[in-house]
């Protein structure tokens, strides 16, 4: 069975298993909560429930679809070979419109025209923008087994020249003596400020076992007051704000070779739809980073997946194709692998002949 001939649509169910290569983090904001530090400051993973150490973490689908998406863009720009503008940029990136023309534009008279314009712009068709739901999933990355998560890049910041006294040899005797009060209110500051860091501890856990919303509101009052002082104390030492010698409480990181399972389906695509998913994946395998954390090389994942097809006259789908990716190459194999490799090369060969529009984004575009 030849599924893209004459340009007929498709949906295919891609399923498989992503596998944390090093140290996974990504945080979002309200997703901290309480560490056994009796702070927030730690990042942590975002929780499937209840913000609890054993609640089950993900990593978000969006982490994923953002890499994926950036990718075809990378694509589009290495076969067109173009520059482009800053609005279709936005909209290639991230399916945001900074002209604001979307927002007015009309459904009514507009009716047909949106498979002219998915047929004309395929990444827009892929990943959507607004009034114009994409045809590419991506669900959230599950962990397959308890305990994947662990405290990455915790340990203490030093002050080089306490490290290595020998550095003071290469400074100025002004910059020596500057060198001398930073280390004085380096060393006063963190004293003074952990000591009130820990009355605001006490006084947090004070106002959890209280009830009372009056004697909750005084509580916040005093921790107000003491966290006031505090940015005071570090704003009037001498050099950095944050003192350079210090503990650092790290990030929440999925362990390295935990493996989640992952979904993206892909919904009524035709062959160059198809195409463009598999170069952009493809490009994204090169170099497969999610969340942040990059000077500590973290966020590397391989994967594997199997694509399946449920014809609508059978009661069970069957897979067609398998797609993996590692350090060592990107992989399509099975039934159908062979055409799918060639609608790869005939898309890279329409793009190149200028068959599509990737600046088009308007349904009056594709009239």
């Amino acid at each position: 069975m030849s599924f893209f001939a004459e340009n007929k649509r498709f949906s295919f169910n891609i399923t498989g298993e992503v596998t944390a290569q090093s140290p996974i983090s990504v945080s979002r904001p309200d997703d901290n909560f309480v560490s056994a530090t009796g702070t927030k400051d730690k990042p942590r993973l975002p929780r499937a429930g209840a913000k609890k150490d054993a609640t089950l973490p993900f990593i978000p689908g969006s982490s994923f679809r953002g890499g994926l998406r950036r990718a075809a863009r990378d694509v589009i720009r290495r076969l067109t070979g173009e520059q482009f503008d800053i609005a279709t940029s936005y909209m290639l990136t991230q399916g945001v419109d900074i002209t604001n023309t979307m927002n007015s534009q009309k459904s009514a008279g507009n009716i047909g025209l949106e498979e002219p314009l998915r047929t004309l712009n395929p990444l827009l068709s892929l990943f959507g923008a607004w009034s114009l739901p994409g045809h590419t999933g991506v669900s959230d990355l599950i962990p397959t087994t308890p305990g994947s998560v662990f405290t990455a890049g915790g340990g203490v910041r030093t002050n080089d020249f306490i490290r290595d006294p020998k550095q003071i040899q290469f400074l100025s005797p002004e910059d020596a003596e500057k060198l001398q009060q930073i280390i004085l209110d380096d060393s006063a500051t963190a004293s003074e400020v952990g000591e009130l860091k820990k009355e605001i501890s006490d006084l947090k856990a004070k106002m959890r076992d209280s009830r009372d919303k009056e004697v909750k509101a005084s509580i916040q009052e005093e921790i107000n007051h003491i966290d006031a002082m505090i940015k005071v104390k570090k704003e009037s030492k001498s050099g950095a704000t944050e003192t350079i010698q210090r503990p650092l409480e790290g990030y929440e990181a999925i362990v390295p070779g935990t493996v989640m399972l992952h979904r993206l389906p892909l919904t009524m695509v035709n062959a160059m739809e198809m195409a463009l998913f598999l170069e952009s994946l493809a490009t994204y395998a090169k170099n497969p980073v999610i969340g942040g954390h990059k000077n500590h090389a973290c966020g590397f994942f391989s994967a594997t997946y199997a694509i399946r097809y449920w014809p609508e006259d059978e009661d069970v789908s069957r897979e067609v194709a398998s797609i993996r990716f590692n350090e060592t190459g990107f992989f399509i194999e099975g039934e159908i692998a062979d055409e799918l490799q060639s609608i790869r090369k005939t898309f890279r060969t329409a793009v190149s002949d200028g068959k599509f529009n990737f600046k088009a984004f308007l349904f009056k575009h594709a009239v």
